[in-house]
């Protein structure tokens, strides 16, 4: 199986020469990416490979580009993804959080439920099983005001 990496960084543009990058790959609990009846099952990767794709440049736009490197830095725009999670008790009719973002307001916000066990990891409970749990009410406020979209 074939797959793009979801990283922030993920973008058309290509990298320069000599750009040092690391990546460190952590894989999840059996429990949360595996559904069975018991816990009988590991899941086992064998072989992990990275596909990089190089090209080879004309040299006078090597040329070029170091000239332009030499007046300014590379800029490569990233959107960043930042993933929270709260916890809720069981029963708590109401959540508040205060400064959910610091410095810039993020373009789009998803909120989503689950269950805590699934959430967690559970054999038996799909962590991608979204719930409402009977919420009737969310808003988002931004400097008093509401931003919430209409729902």
């Amino acid at each position: 199986m074939l797959v793009k990496l979801h990283l922030d960084f993920s973008q058309n543009k290509y990298l320069f020469n000599g750009v040092y990058m690391r990546i460190r790959m952590v894989r999840t609990k059996d429990t949360f990416c595996l559904m069975a009846t018991n816990d009988n099952f590991k899941v086992v990767i064998e072989k992990a490979s990275l596909f990089i794709q190089r090209l080879k440049l004309n040299p006078s736009v090597t040329v070029a580009h170091a000239s332009a490197l030499m007046k300014r830095n590379a800029i490569y725009p990233i959107r960043r993804v930042d993933v929270k999670s709260f916890t809720t008790p069981a029963g708590n009719r109401s959540l508040d959080k205060d400064n959910l973002f610091q410095g810039q307001t993020p373009r789009r916000v998803i909120v989503t439920f689950v269950s805590n066990e699934a959430f967690s990891g559970s054999m038996i409970k799909s962590p991608f099983r979204l719930q409402n749990f009977d919420i009737n009410h969310i808003s988002l406020h931004e400097d008093g005001e509401d931003v919430s979209p209409n729902l």
